[in-house]
């Protein structure tokens, strides 16, 4: 009796390893590949490029298999252009001039021949905000007054600091400070400051802020003068027409001055996460834009139109599947 149960035990037990074993066996054959992680650096927590890098990365996430991307909170365009380079993260939202400075070493930006770009971002453009009572209305009448021209760092301020050069003006002309734009509608709120210039893709938050403060705001316009002296030296600008009522309070038509951002990226990422990446974003378009409507440029045909540095080549093999792309 004993050795008739002890038989029956080492039967039990070899019939529990080897249904263990084909249970093991199994489970590695249908296990899922590891998921590639993937950073992208944005901008500031509710700033533009925060919030089209936080949609991204969760409509992404819900429709591959392949990668987690994840939305990081930085100090904007161009410190993204720098860690991008310095290959401190794969994936930076990036403003045409710094991608533009980037790939050809023409600023201070580390030049990197790697640069690729992946996808039309938004049309970010300045705005510049006073008092609905001020006089002034032009960066030029402004010489003097206490402006904050966004934080250094930000796509914003890269444009300022271009649109000022252009104009044949110097940061030294204003008692100028560098706030980030929620500090910058703050301050101006507040009165502690006369005007600001900010600005990312519409409608900005910051700018949503200070139109609706006690006693409104005044946005001023670009005349077209300036935009073409703007254009003239940095070509990659372009003029931005804000339409009246996307602010409260401001219901007439705003000229703004900006550029096109893009979601940019090395030759280092492989050709199959970058065609995952593009497919995703171009088929869920619709869904993008219902999140965020700066996002209604981010398109495969505006991405080639605009594109100012190489594309990446899982980018470009998906715009040809497409037909959008020779």
């Amino acid at each position: 009796m004993n050795i008739r149960m002890k038989s029956i035990g080492v039967i039990l037990l070899v019939m529990s390893l080897l249904f263990s074993v084909i249970g093991c066996s199994k489970t590695k054959v249908q296990k899922s590949p590891e998921k590639e992680i993937l950073t992208m650096a944005t901008g500031t927590t509710g700033a533009a490029f925060y919030i089209w890098g936080a949609a991204a990365a969760n409509i992404i996430n819900d429709n591959t298999e392949i990668m987690d991307v994840t939305a990081q909170v930085s100090g904007g365009g161009r410190e993204n252009a720098t860690r991008l380079a310095t290959g401190e993260v794969p994936l930076a939202l990036i403003g045409a001039s710094d991608a533009w400075s980037l790939y050809t070493g023409q600023s201070d930006l580390p030049e990197t021949k790697k640069l690729r770009l992946l996808y039309t971002v938004n049309l970010s453009s300045n705005v510049l905000v006073v008092n609905p009572d001020a006089p002034e209305t032009s960066l030029q009448d402004l010489k003097g007054k206490k402006v904050s021209f966004s934080g250094r760092g930000g796509g914003a301020y890269t444009r300022n600091e271009l649109t000022i050069d252009a104009l044949e003006l110097k940061f030294e002309d204003y008692d100028a400070l560098f706030l980030s734009p929620a500090e910058s509608a703050d301050a101006f709120k507040e009165g502690s400051i006369y005007a600001f210039i900010t600005g990312a893709g519409h409608p900005m938050p910051a700018l949503m802020d200070a139109a609706t403060k006690p006693g409104g705001a005044k946005f001023l316009s670009f005349s077209d003068e300036d935009i073409a002296k703007i254009r003239e030296k940095y070509p990659y600008f372009s003029k931005d027409i804000i339409p009246a009522g996307m602010y409260s309070g401001i219901n007439y038509d705003v000229t703004a001055i900006g550029q096109y951002s893009f979601l940019c990226t090395t030759s280092e990422l492989s050709d199959e996460l970058a065609h995952e990446i593009v497919k995703i974003l171009s088929e869920e378009h619709e869904l993008m834009v219902e999140t965020t409507e700066q996002a209604n440029v981010s398109t495969p045909e505006i991405t080639i139109q605009e594109a100012i540095i190489p594309l990446h080549p899982g980018a470009e093999k998906y715009f040809q599947e497409i037909g959008v792309m020779k």
